[in-house]
């Protein structure tokens, strides 16, 4: 949701995204980014750090940056992309990190969809992700109740926590 401009955006199995009023409810656009007939459903919606642009995944198809006023497509992503069920904006709205299933995470240029960065070794579901405000380490959660943190400037885990082992290990 764009609180700011009384906006919520969603999407449906059908690979629709929907533009709508917070206030009054009503839809004011719906399109259908999905491709595909019959269409695929769409994994992820994420709103950039500008507010200008709107990340869709669509699930075993692509992933799109959409322009947020008129949902006219600005850049289709490499396909690794598609499998990206969570994203994050950096903070000035440079990079998109996107964490997969099976311990995959990319860190892309959001602009051109050139890949940065991809973090091996995690070995998880990972289910949620963060940068720190300086954007210099990145945050993963993953289904195994692990933590990891990646510095960024070398796309390397420097640390990382195991709810089981109740440790947390510095990797070298």
């Amino acid at each position: 949701a764009d609180e700011d401009d009384g906006i919520l955006y969603s999407s449906n199995n059908s690979g629709d995204i929907f533009k709508w009023d917070l206030h009054t409810g009503r839809l004011l656009k719906k399109r259908l980014v999905s491709r595909k007939n019959p269409p695929n459903g769409i994994s992820l919606i994420t709103l950039s750090p500008d507010k200008k642009h709107i990340f869709v995944a669509v699930d075993h198809e692509n992933a799109q940056l959409l322009a947020k006023k008129d949902f006219e497509t600005v850049k289709i992503f490499p396909e690794e992309l598609m499998t990206c069920p969570y994203a994050v904006f950096s903070p000035d709205g440079k990079y998109l990190v996107c964490a997969g299933d099976y311990g995959s995470t990319n860190i892309w240029l959001a602009d051109s969809g050139k890949l940065v960065c991809k973090v091996e070794g995690t070995r998880d579901i990972i289910k949620a992700v963060g940068l720190t405000p300086d954007q210099r380490y990145l945050s993963l959660f993953g289904t195994f109740q692990r933590l990891f943190v990646v510095d960024l400037e070398n796309c390397k885990i420097v640390w990382r926590w195991d709810e089981a082992a109740q440790q947390a290990p510095v990797e070298k």
